[in-house]
């Protein structure tokens, strides 16, 4: 074969007729062992045909052969990347820049894989270089956006987008990447635009979908966000991040005989806790359980062990010997927990074997748990009477007006955190209503001045574990706090507990309710929009002051303990 033929293969390679172009590379190579450039030919259209082992070992042996090859480097690199091996695509990335400096497609590439790698500053380094080569390079724009909005840079992560778009108004991720960068901002409905301008260029683009449904999620407009899941859902069935966000939004419409097999897909997100007892096996509900010992363990938050350990009690009613693992903290008072054989904190060891195990927020779906039939029997914790006794001598006299438990913030951690925190001067509408009592040992720094300076009466220091705040409230009249685990305790004691619910709430709160089908003894006072937390607390404060608020009113204390004030 001669030169002409291999330009015909090439020919044919350049129009998408693979089959034959990689006939006639086969031909030529058989005639011309070892040729650089019909191995390099053959190993870019194995790529292209979903091959990247085969063109891997050929672009190796073009490198082998002519190792100052930048593009060879270059296409070796995403080969590796389509393999999933980001090491060595960015060290073939690396080559590829060493040798061709100015060849844009290398810096963006490298910057794609340090960007998967989580280097987001290496990165951002990688797209600059190749904007200042190539500065119409949409793809550039577009992906220094998504590293920008990595890096909490949202509005240089809009403007990147924004300019990939001028330079290719089809561009999807671009559409993509713009809606991202605007629900970071807040900016809800431009953000949803931007999805659904993605989803006209692309109906079935399964990103697009997903973020489609998040904005209208964070909208509440939860049975369109349902739907926009389930047309991503038929583009990628087993996503582990699809279903679970499908499953908590059908969680928050009160869906939960669907919800509970998606809710499960929460091992398989990133940065999902270990499974820490996978040696046993996990109980479902035909397996009988009668005389057998079954580990529960807690896998959450604090709030979602005092919420779901009622399971425990339908667990022993089958006749399980229930083994129940909880958070230190939370030991001593989950010794009024009925049905529970032998109690464990972290890591404590079993007194003897298991023979199956459960996380605590797994029990749900084995219960087949339907809106109809949450096990909401309260109280199921109570305090040690002991305990009672000496809360109540040491709170202070208030005369009639009620005794009120209050927590302004939960762990800064938490995702939902800057929606369901805030500051402690937003009690202030409270203050003359009722003696307010903080419950929790940590505040924020711009609270410490308001407890200084206020009346709110400072416990922090003197509660030991949740046996101590167990016994406090049983003591008060009523508890009033953002969404933390003090109003699963309230409401798991029967106690009056008033939840200040964000707009953008936890699924267990669901939508619109003024009640829970959690907790029996639970009012919830919603946010009426984003960051409207001065109505939620004026609501509260008027129910206090109303007719009703006369069940709150109390009996001067007889003290027997010297009163600790804050």
């Amino acid at each position: 074969m001669n030169d002409e033929q291999l330009q015909q293969a090439v020919s044919l390679h350049q129009t998408g007729r693979l089959v034959e172009a990689e006939q006639l590379y086969l031909r030529w190579l058989d005639a011309n062992p070892g040729h650089t450039d019909g191995m390099y030919f053959l190993a870019g259209l194995h790529h292209q045909r979903g091959k990247p082992k085969e063109a891997v070992r050929l672009f190796r042996l073009v490198l082998e052969r002519d190792a100052g090859r930048a593009a060879a480097w270059l296409n070796l690199g995403v080969s590796h990347k389509a393999l999933g091996d980001l090491e060595q695509a960015q060290e073939c990335f690396g080559r590829a820049v060493a040798l061709q400096p100015d060849l844009a497609t290398a810096h963006f590439n490298l910057g794609v894989v340090l960007q998967e790698r989580e280097r987001h500053a290496q990165a951002l380094q990688c797209f600059d270089r190749a904007l200042g080569l190539r500065p119409e390079y949409a793809k550039a724009h577009s992906n220094r956006s998504t590293v920008l909005a990595s890096m909490k840079r949202y509005e240089e992560a809009l403007a990147s987008a924004e300019r990939a778009i001028a330079l290719m108004p089809t561009y999807v991720e671009a559409h993509n990447n713009r809606g991202s960068a605007l629900n970071r901002l807040n900016r809800l409905e431009e953000a949803l635009q931007s999805y659904e301008r993605a989803l006209a260029l692309a109906p079935a683009n399964f990103d697009a979908n997903c973020n489609r449904a998040q904005a209208l999620s964070n909208l509440n407009r939860l049975e369109e966000a349902e739907s926009s899941y389930q047309r991503a859902l038929a583009v990628t069935p087993l996503h582990s991040d699809a279903n679970w966000n499908q499953g908590i939004t059908k969680l928050r419409l009160g869906r939960l005989e669907t919800a509970w097999a998606q809710y499960e897909f929460r091992w398989k997100l990133q940065g999902a806790p270990p499974y820490r007892h996978g040696s046993m096996p996990q109980w479902h509900r035909d397996v009988p359980v009668a005389g057998r010992r079954v580990l529960v363990w807690y896998e959450q938050g604090l709030g979602d062990t005092l919420q779901f350990c009622r399971y425990v009690q339908l667990l022993a009613a089958r006749g399980a010997q229930v083994v129940l693992e909880v958070q230190r903290p939370l030991k001593k008072l989950m010794q009024s927990l009925s049905g529970v054989a032998e109690l464990l904190d972290d890591g404590e060891p079993a007194r003897s074997g298991c023979d199956l195990q459960s996380p605590l927020l797994s029990l749900p779906m084995a219960f087949d748990t339907r809106l109809s039939t949450i096990p909401a029997e309260v109280p199921y914790l109570a305090a040690e009477p002991e305990l009672v006794t000496l809360w109540r001598a040491r709170l202070l006299d208030t005369g009639t007006k009620p005794r009120v438990g209050i927590a302004c913030s939960g762990n800064p951690a938490h995702t939902n955190d800057s929606n369901r925190s805030i500051p402690l001067r937003a009690f202030a509408p409270l203050y003359e209503r009722a003696q307010l009592y903080l419950l929790q040992n940590e505040v924020r720094a711009e609270d410490e001045a308001e407890l200084l300076a206020g009346p709110v009466v400072d416990l922090r220091g003197m509660i030991h574990d949740f046996a101590d705040t167990a016994a406090i409230v049983e003591n008060l009249d009523l508890v009033i706090s953002v969404d933390t685990s003090l109003v699963h305790l309230a409401g798991a004691m029967a106690k009056p507990v008033w939840i200040l619910v964000p707009w953008l709430c936890d699924w267990r709160w669901m939508l619109e309710r003024t009640d829970s089908p959690w907790y029996p003894s639970a009012r919830l006072f919603r946010q009426p929009g984003p960051g409207r937390w001065d109505e939620v607390l004026a609501a509260v404060a008027a129910e206090l002051a109303g007719p009703e608020a006369h069940q709150f009113a109390r009996d001067p204390i007889d003290h027997s303990l010297p009163v600790i004030r804050s």
